[in-house]
Order: C-alpha cells, then sequence, then structure tokens
C-alpha cells in the first residue's frame, strides 16, 4: 500500500509539474523538477514491469505486450535523463536541427534504443555520453533478453497446448 501511494505521488508530482511548466515554460528550475520526477515515475514503471515479468511462470500475449510497454518507458526514461543533463550541463549535446524543443531528447533516446542513431543529436561531453552508453546498452540488453525470453516463453506454452 505504501508502494501505491509513492507511485500515485510522483505521478501526481509529475503531472503538476507539467501543468506548471505550461504556463511558466522558460523557468529551469520547473524543467528540472519535471525531469527529476519523471526520471523517477519512470524507473519506479520498469521496475514493477520487470518485477511482473520476472516471476511469470507462464508468458501470455498480454505479458508481451507488458515487456514492449517496459521498453517504451525506458524510452523516455532516457529523453528524461538525457534533457535533465542538458539542463545542468548546457551544452551537453550538439543540435543539428532547424528548430529545437524539448522533445528532441526523448527523439534521440528512441533514436538511440533502436540503434538508428541519424546523428543529428551528439553528446559532446564526458556526463552526457556515458550516460547515452549506458541508457542504449540497456534498451540493447533489454530486447536481446527480456523481450527475446518472454516471446519464446510465449511460443513454448504455445506449442505445448
Amino acid at each position: 500500500m505504501k508502494m501505491k501511494r509513492t507511485y500515485i505521488t510522483i505521478g501526481v508530482l509529475v503531472v503538476l509539474m507539467n501543468g506548471i511548466e505550461f504556463f511558466n515554460s522558460e523557468n529551469l528550475d520547473i524543467k528540472c523538477l519535471r525531469t527529476v520526477f519523471s526520471v523517477a515515475l519512470y524507473s519506479l514503471m520498469i521496475r514493477v514491469i520487470l518485477g511482473y515479468l520476472i516471476s511469470l511462470k507462464k508468458v501470455s500475449l498480454d505479458d508481451i505486450f507488458g515487456a514492449i510497454s517496459g521498453y517504451l518507458i525506458l524510452g523516455l526514461l532516457g529523453g528524461s535523463v538525457y534533457e535533465f543533463i542538458y539542463y545542468l550541463i548546457p551544452n551537453s549535446f550538439s543540435f543539428n536541427v532547424s528548430s529545437f524543443s524539448d522533445y528532441i531528447f526523448y527523439y534521440y533516446s528512441f533514436v538511440g534504443l533502436s540503434t538508428v542513431g541519424f546523428g543529428d543529436v551528439v553528446p559532446t561531453n564526458p556526463q552526457s555520453q556515458s550516460i547515452t552508453i549506458l541508457i542504449n546498452m540497456a534498451g540493447q540488453f533489454y530486447m536481446a533478453i527480456i523481450l527475446t525470453l518472454f516471446v519464446s516463453k510465449y511460443f513454448n506454452s504455445l506449442n505445448n497446448k
């Protein structure tokens, strides 16, 4: 019950900070707080999803969609972390884009997780480079281990019927 309250509290804080940021879009402190709460929320969501998936004995199609949701949340987590780093260290990324918005970090996260890497966003210091490596490796391990494991368990359960 206590953990549920924690999740709800962090979720409400994320929504609240998004609302406040809508009216104060230039305030760096609000942007930092939003990204910190977002990182906390996405981290907790991934923890819950992985905990559930690891405890499964049989895998259903819904469980595979749950595993995919975890991967997508990892992309959102990466975007929030990149955004936070950029607010703390303003020149931590180089952008070769025609227009800039905060959503570029989520774009960069998903492009990196998918191993496409267009090169239009580039980490320029050790902190942003290290986090980029960490998040992209986590994404590759997630795809290679978690999703592959659950898809194979699912097809094995279909064959055993």
